[in-house]
């Protein structure tokens, strides 16, 4: 098994070299917005709950790739959902830890975004970018 730290050097090339294309959605998002307006046409004429379902798939579907886009998140990307947890009490939650190239839970650091640590819920998603 290759080091940490080569791995994560070759993690970063594949991000940073390689997977540098990022996604572009704005063609579609284009035809399904025109698509959208068509509809919301048709509703001005015809209040059909059809025409008001596909108004909302539309809208979510927009809203899906537009999301995608922002974060870069490929199709072909690796979704990991948490399990629930095996100790069922209150205080027992998951925890995003860097183990500091330690096999030691001592050393482990908490993973912190805007000065918070990431305590999923089971059930979130776990993205791993391709």
């Amino acid at each position: 098994m290759a080091p940490k730290p080569l791995l994560e050097k070759l993690r970063w090339f594949l991000k940073n070299v390689i997977m540098k294309t990022k996604l572009d959605y704005s063609f579609v998002i284009r035809e399904l917005t025109k698509l959208r307006e068509i509809v919301i046409e048709d509703l001005r004429t015809s209040k059909s709950q059809e025409l008001t379902h596909r108004k909302s798939e539309i809208d979510l579907a927009i809203k899906w790739l537009i999301r995608g886009q922002e974060f870069d998140v490929h199709p072909k990307s690796k979704i990991i959902e948490l399990p629930y947890k095996k100790v069922q009490t209150p205080s027992s939650e998951y925890r995003i830890v860097e183990d500091c190239e330690s096999d030691n839970p001592d050393l482990w650091m908490e993973v912190q975004v805007d000065g918070e640590s990431i305590r999923p819920l089971p059930g979130s998603l776990i993205i791993e970018r391709i």
